[in-house]
């Protein structure tokens, strides 16, 4: 979803604050940003630019280990935090489905986030 809201040029952070006025931050992992900063130096461009886009809003990062890989590291946060989890990753959201999270996507066509 990070690198999808640059390609996409929409703003999730403010779609999220639209979708659930209540809530207080939109968290994302640490491991998240890692991953961007691989990718940026591979030299993909919209690594780049959703690392800064990450890093000037208002987000709250958390550094969550233990998981064998990111998704499980997201799934975990999400369990800890009561949070919802954003992804367009099918696979994912199976998995958070199965835990009992709800889940969130990126409808292209409505260009929105939607609780699915």
């Amino acid at each position: 979803m990070l690198l999808l809201q640059v390609r996409e040029k929409v703003d999730f952070v403010n779609q999220l604050k639209e979708l659930f006025p209540g809530r207080k931050e939109v968290l994302v992992l640490k491991d998240s940003i890692s991953e961007l900063e691989k990718l940026e130096k591979k030299g993909l461009k919209y690594a780049k630019l959703a690392l800064e886009n990450v890093l000037k809003q208002k987000v709250k990062v958390l550094d969550i280990q233990g998981g064998t890989d990111v998704d499980t590291n997201i799934l975990n946060a999400a369990l800890k935090q009561n949070a919802f989890i954003a992804t367009n990753d099918r696979l994912l959201r199976k998995q958070a489905k199965d835990k009992g999270l709800s889940t969130l996507a990126f409808n292209k066509s409505k260009k929105k986030i939607v609780v699915v």
